[in-house]
C-alpha cells in the first residue's frame, strides 16, 4: 500500500513556505503523505506573488518549493462536476476558489489540510484536517 495522500490548502502552503508559526501544527499532517495542491492553489499563489511584487529570486524559490513538495492536480471533468455540486448546494455559500479546492479533494477522495476550516466545514463529503477552531 502506498503513502496516504492529502490536498494542502493555499494558506498552509504559504505558512510552510514562509516559516510562519501557524504552520508548525500542520507539520505532523504533512509527514509521511504524498502531498498535492489544486490548480486553484497554484493560481492563488501566483496571484499573491504578483500582488506582493515578489522579485524573480523569491518567485523562483516558491516555484522550486512547490515542485519539490507537491503534485499539482489540474482540473478535469470530475472536478468540474464536484465544483458545480458544491456551488449549487442550497443554503450554502462558498467562494469560487475555495469550491475548486474542495472539489479537487472530494474528486480525488483525499482530506484537505487547511487552516480555513470555516471556509469548508459546510461542504458535504469533504474530510478536513485543521488546527483552526
Amino acid at each position: 500500500m502506498g503513502k496516504a495522500r492529502a490536498l494542502v490548502d493555499t494558506d498552509v502552503v504559504s505558512f510552510i513556505f514562509s516559516h510562519n508559526p501557524l504552520g508548525i501544527p500542520y507539520r505532523q499532517y504533512l509527514r509521511k503523505r504524498t502531498l498535492c495542491i489544486s490548480f486553484m492553489t497554484l493560481a492563488e499563489i501566483e496571484r499573491g506573488m504578483r500582488l506582493a511584487n515578489w522579485g524573480v529570486k523569491k518567485r523562483d524559490e516558491m516555484a522550486g518549493f512547490l515542485t519539490a513538495k507537491f503534485a499539482i492536480i489540474h482540473t478535469d471533468d470530475e472536478i468540474c462536476r464536484k465544483w458545480a455540486e458544491i456551488t449549487s448546494a442550497k443554503g450554502r455559500s462558498i467562494a469560487s476558489a475555495d469550491a475548486w479546492i474542495a472539489a479537487t479533494a472530494i474528486a480525488y477522495k483525499v482530506p484537505l489540510i487547511t487552516h480555513n476550516r470555516k471556509h469548508f466545514e459546510n461542504v458535504a463529503g469533504l474530510k478536513l484536517i485543521s488546527e483552526a477552531t
